[in-house]
């Protein structure tokens, strides 16, 4: 199982997310969103089915500074601000197979990724 997860350096959550995946011994990769950005192309494939609001991050600073605040915005309206203002999507965010969580849900993380097998 492919498990990814999408960071941000100086990021405390995405800190805590690396090391308890450490800790749990699974194999992943990391991309940090300002080395690596992702396209609207892919923030797209990423929600699948979801809406963007739930990968949005209205909570940002930068959400406000735009005056995005209160706006009436398209799932592709939302995508296109993330993909060019890297700070609105929420952070750390996990791709799991085919599973997409986001945030620090370690309840969902651990139904989600199989234990590592211990060698007999």
């Amino acid at each position: 199982m492919t498990v990814t997860v999408y960071t941000k350096k100086g990021c405390s959550t995405c800190t805590q997310a690396r090391r308890w995946l450490q800790q749990k011994g699974v194999s992943f990769t990391e991309r940090e969103l300002f080395e690596a950005p992702l396209s609207a192309d892919e923030i797209q494939a990423m929600l699948g089915e979801r809406p963007a609001s739930e990968l949005l991050s209205t909570k940002s600073p930068r959400f406000k500074a735009l005056g995005l605040a209160g706006k009436a915005l398209t799932d592709a309206e939302r995508i296109q601000w993330m993909a060019q203002e890297l700070y609105l999507i929420r952070r750390p965010t996990f791709r799991v197979g085919t599973d997409l969580i986001i945030g620090l849900d370690k309840t969902r993380l651990e139904a989600a990724i199989p234990s590592p097998r211990t060698p007999r």
